[in-house]
């Protein structure tokens, strides 16, 4: 787990972020706010490229939206990575209500992200994570 420093929205240490997001702009955007916060992000485009990173590298938090096949990507990955497998996972949405009866634990965020959300974002995770 990374050591946060109080009242900050840096970490002591970098997190490692996975962006699964459609939009090249989207995903652009989010690595830029999340890069200039100091942190670690990879990307992906689609659902076969998620699957290969979430198997290869550790994460502390993926971002998933759900515009792809996001259900059943995070069901893989949950119950195939070993790595990931207790990764807390987003759900990036454009949608303000988001509800799914199979998913009732799911965590939305929505898009797209301005500097200030990913600040809000990183102070979510902060408490997901203690």
């Amino acid at each position: 787990m990374n050591d946060w420093v109080e009242n900050e929205q840096y970490s002591a240490h970098p997190l490692r972020f996975l962006v699964v997001e459609s939009s090249l702009g989207i995903r652009i955007l989010i690595r830029m706010h999340l890069l200039e916060l100091k942190h670690l992000v990879d990307m992906a485009g689609d659902d076969e490229s998620a699957r290969e990173l979430a198997f290869m590298r550790v994460y502390d938090f993926i971002l998933v939206d759900k515009n792809l096949n996001c259900y059943e990507l995070i069901d893989q990955i949950q119950k195939n990575s070993v790595l990931n497998n207790h990764t807390p996972i987003i759900i990036l949405t454009s949608s303000h209500n988001q509800e799914n009866p199979s998913h009732e634990s799911a965590t939305y965020f929505k898009k797209p992200i301005s500097k200030k959300d990913a600040v809000q974002l990183l102070y979510f995770l902060k408490n997901i994570k203690k």
